[in-house]
């Protein structure tokens, strides 16, 4: 088979821009053939080392997919020998990125930062391999969790698993009772410890008097613009980290867009350290992507089991015939590898036909669409 694809050699303008939804699509709606590479970064590498390193096995491993899909050994080594070039020239993703993502057919050359870690690999076939880069995309790697604490009140910001150093916000009160010795309530009742030689109230959320109930929502709002004014310029997710009646507290008056509807639930001063908040807020943040993965997982718990698939065979058919409004796929206990594996071959079709793919638990299971014939 002549190779109908020509792989420009110059340094490609690669603004490493993560996946989006219509990336995704138009990806899904290419026509093969289709050479797909993920390979990881090592970033111990000196500079200019790393990407290099990517020529080794990824590139053996392309050169025998080549092969064995049809090109011609001379046709495979002018492929990835100009791959080489454009690799050994690459500017490296920005961090958190750990590896990259190259998609490559007749009319496109595509690349992508990735941040899940991954495993180099390589295939040739009339679709491309897309559930790694799928995975990556409705995986949340950066967000924020805001310990609603009444001594140590923090916000942490959280990047690919780590937690960064606790930042200095202006205007954020980190301790209720010098906020409140700040600006005092006259009919509170001066029960409580003592700073600087006065008493504060003693705030017990729900036996609370109305007046230390009003004490506790002034420090909870002054967090609040605190927290909106620093995370304007770049908003992510916020996972609520405290003891529930507070986080319901907390979450009735922010003004915060993307306030996450899950909540870590432990008490604030209760000595977790930030890496397990860290974790328990990726746990939260699973159900976090935006209304319509909300919107779809409602109507999977809601809809008649004909409308509901989990054979791999069933689903493959009904998303070819683009009947599937989302797919929900298990990343957590694995996939099958391969551009020809069933989830690989339900994810394109299912985007193809501008279906959703959402993360799920258990088998992989597909929400269909009205019937053929009903509304649309």
């Amino acid at each position: 088979m002549a190779a109908a694809m020509q792989f420009v050699t110059a340094r490609p303008r690669v603004q490493w821009q993560p996946a989006t939804e219509e990336d995704l699509r138009e990806l899904a709606s290419a026509v093969g053939p289709c050479v797909t590479i993920y390979a990881p970064i090592d970033r111990t590498s000196p500079a200019g080392q790393s990407l290099r390193r990517l020529a080794g096995e990824p590139l053996d491993v392309v050169r025998a997919e080549l092969v064995r899909g049809g090109w011609d050994a001379a046709e495979s080594e002018r492929f990835t020998g100009a791959l080489e070039i454009v690799l050994e020239s690459l500017d490296l993703p920005p961090a958190p990125a750990s590896g990259l993502g190259l998609f490559h057919c007749a009319s496109m050359t595509r690349w992508f930062p990735i941040a899940t870690p991954i495993l180099p690999s390589a295939s040739l076939g009339a679709r491309f391999r897309l559930d790694p880069l799928c995975r990556d995309f409705l995986q949340p790697h950066e967000f924020a969790i805001l310990v609603l604490a009444r001594k140590h009140a923090r916000l942490l910001r959280v990047r690919q698993g780590v937690v960064d150093a606790p930042p200095a916000i202006p205007g954020f009160p980190n301790a209720f009772e010098a906020h409140f010795a700040g600006t005092p309530s006259s009919s509170a009742k001066p029960s409580g410890p003592r700073l600087a030689g006065q008493r504060l109230p003693r705030v017990r959320f729900g036996k609370s008097s109305e007046a230390e109930v009003r004490a506790l929502r002034s420090f909870y709002r002054e967090m609040d613009h605190a927290v909106c004014e620093w995370l304007k310029n770049k908003p992510v997710p916020l996972v609520l980290a405290g003891v529930t009646s507070e986080v319901a507290m907390y979450r009735r008056l922010s003004d915060y867009p993307k306030l996450a509807a899950d909540a870590v639930t432990a008490s604030g001063d209760g000595g977790l350290p930030d890496i397990e908040l860290a974790r328990r807020g990726a746990a939260a943040m699973s159900s976090w992507r935006n209304a319509e993965d909300t919107k779809a997982a409602a109507a999977l718990a809601k809809a008649p089991t004909q409308r509901v698939l989990r054979k791999e065979n069933e689903i493959v058919r009904a998303a070819s015939q683009g009947r599937v409004r989302a797919l929900f796929v298990d990343w957590e206990h694995g996939v099958q590898e391969g551009e020809n594996a069933p989830v690989n071959v339900a994810i394109v079709e299912t985007l193809k036909h501008r279906g959703m793919v959402c993360s799920g638990s258990g088998p992989m299971t597909a929400l269909l669409r009205y019937r053929v014939g009903g509304r649309q």
